[in-house]
């Protein structure tokens, strides 16, 4: 089943909430065991990285899709930068900071886990009467 286009942005703040909730969680459970130790700096960096680059991902993506044609060409070019910046970054941070690399791959991965915990979540809320096709006695 396809999410209506009315439900994605409600969708997506789930997922900041979730997202900025799992770095929080992985940065005091790194904390906890590790003490604030590089292991634990490297999951905030990682985190807090994460969480622009989901930021960006959003606003890009929006004006990809909802601008006229030429805008839209230029914000795919940026997307496709922020990709690149992105990446560029990330080296910085291993090359130049006293993090573990580990824990900054945790901190930057728990955007997958906040997408899938919010599928998860939103699949067990009922569906409202809206989004079902009304029956038109022509099924089966």
């Amino acid at each position: 089943m396809v999410m209506p286009a009315s439900e994605i942005p409600s969708f997506l703040r789930n997922v900041d909430r979730v997202l900025m909730a799992l770095v929080v969680l992985a940065s005091g459970l790194s904390a906890a065991l590790f003490g604030m130790e590089e292991t634990t700096w490297g999951v905030v960096t990682g985190g807090l990285i994460g969480i622009g680059n989901f930021a960006a991902l959003k606003w890009l993506g929006s004006k990809v899709v909802s601008g006229q044609q030429h805008s839209r060409t230029f914000y795919a070019t940026l997307f496709m930068g922020k990709i690149t910046a992105l990446m560029g970054v990330i080296a910085l941070c291993l090359l130049l900071l006293p993090i573990e690399p580990l824990g900054f791959l945790l901190g930057i991965s728990t955007l997958f886990p906040a997408i899938m915990i919010t599928f998860f979540w939103r699949s067990l809320i009922p569906a409202s009467p809206a989004s079902h096709p009304a029956p038109t006695g022509l099924e089966g």
